[in-house]
This record gives C-alpha cells, structure tokens and sequence, in this order.
C-alpha cells in the first residue's frame, strides 16, 4: 500500500502544472520526509511538494545506518 501511495504521488507530481516557478528566479527542491509518521504527515508534505517544489529527492534508507559499526570504529 505504501508503494502504491509512493507511486501515486510521484505521477501526480508529474502531472501538476507548477507555477511558482515562473514567478520566481529560483528552482526550489524538497525532500520527501514527512514531519511524523501518520498518514496525514505523508499527505500534507506531498501536497505541499505538488503544490511549492520544483525538485523532489528522495531519500532510501532501507539498510539503515549501522551505528555499532561507526561506534567501534568498523567498515
């Protein structure tokens, strides 16, 4: 479901005419991190993504940081 809701919002991004762009003389990129974890997080930080960013990144972090590793000081 979340890959779904992922997808959804991607074409959607594709699909908005943004038109801040014109209006000023910067590009402005986002990040895709919501600021907590509820659906309406998600919702509310890929609105304003649609609706402000001309630019999105998107950060996957699927195997995580290893902090024992950088804590002891391993590869």
């Amino acid at each position: 479901m979340a890959r779904f809701l992922s997808a959804m919002f991607c074409v959607s991004l594709l699909l908005t005419d943004n038109l801040s762009a014109t209006t000023r003389s910067y590009y402005l990129g986002l990040a895709d991190n919501p600021h907590d974890n509820t659906i309406q997080a998600v919702l509310d930080t890929w609105g304003y993504i649609a609706n402000d960013a001309d630019m999105v990144i998107h950060h996957d972090d699927r195997e995580g940081v290893p902090w024992t590793e950088a804590f002891w000081g391993l590869p």
